[in-house]
């Protein structure tokens, strides 16, 4: 455990919670967890709905004395070197030049299975995500900041293939009387595409697994470390 100077408490603004998890977003579980594991009651977790509180108007963003910091990334690495400065010999048994570089890897492919499942199947998005949105947010933040959220996600889906075209459906767009009427051929084109993308979306998480599968083998904790790292934190988000 970690202890932090007083006077200088680590305060944590995530997305809400729901799903009887601290937070439905993959950052602001994925910093959650490193803060529980080695910071015990060190901290504050403070949900918020609004990311313009932070300087880069983003979630997750960590508050510590007179300093900010964002992004996962940003926030663990911050964490980390706390960490070092109070237990120099622990850190030296882990290899955080590998840890990092296995990090950036499931940021990138792992965390885009993640975010196709929540936010590019149209049913998912409406039942999940702008669900849980539309009950947490005022008027008329409700009506615009969830479909700001899926935009963002979408532009790291699609170079990797994982948005269909089922998911531009706007499933919140009133229906107007002289909508044009979908045909059967393109009903089925979205079916084959819905399709096509579930399995490659399954492909892609094999493929992850059986690359990370390896590297813990079958111990408790990657590296065969005796103490999960911050690794260990993002793939468990």
């Amino acid at each position: 455990m970690t202890n932090v100077e007083p006077g200088h408490a680590l305060t944590l603004y995530i997305w809400p919670h729901s799903w009887n998890l601290p937070s439905f977003d993959v950052d602001s579980l994925a910093c959650v967890l490193y803060l529980q594991i080695y910071f015990s009651n060190d901290y504050e977790l403070v949900e918020s709905t609004d990311p313009d509180l932070s300087s880069a108007c983003v979630l997750p963003f960590l508050r510590h004395g007179n300093e900010e910091i964002v992004t996962t990334k940003g926030i663990v690495k911050y964490l980390e070197n706390l960490r070092k400065r109070s237990n120099d010999r622990e850190q030296e048994k882990l290899n955080w030049a590998k840890i990092t570089a296995w990090e950036s890897y499931v940021n990138i492919h792992l965390k885009d299975v993640v975010n196709s499942v929540l936010y590019a199947d149209p049913d998912n998005y409406r039942e999940g995500i702008h669900a849980i949105l539309s009950t947490k947010l005022p008027i008329p933040t409700r009506y615009y900041l969830s479909r700001r959220l899926r935009e963002q996600v979408r532009a790291s889906l699609e170079p990797a293939g994982l948005w269909t075209s089922r998911a531009d459906e706007d499933d919140d767009a009133p229906k107007r009387p002289f909508d044009k009427v979908k045909t059967i051929v393109e009903d089925k084109d979205k079916i084959f595409d819905e399709a096509f993308t579930k399995e490659k979306l399954l492909d892609k998480a094999r493929e992850i697994f059986d690359v990370l599968n390896p590297l813990l083998g079958h111990a408790s904790f990657f590296f065969e470390s005796k103490e999960p790292s911050s690794l260990d934190c993002q793939i468990a988000s």
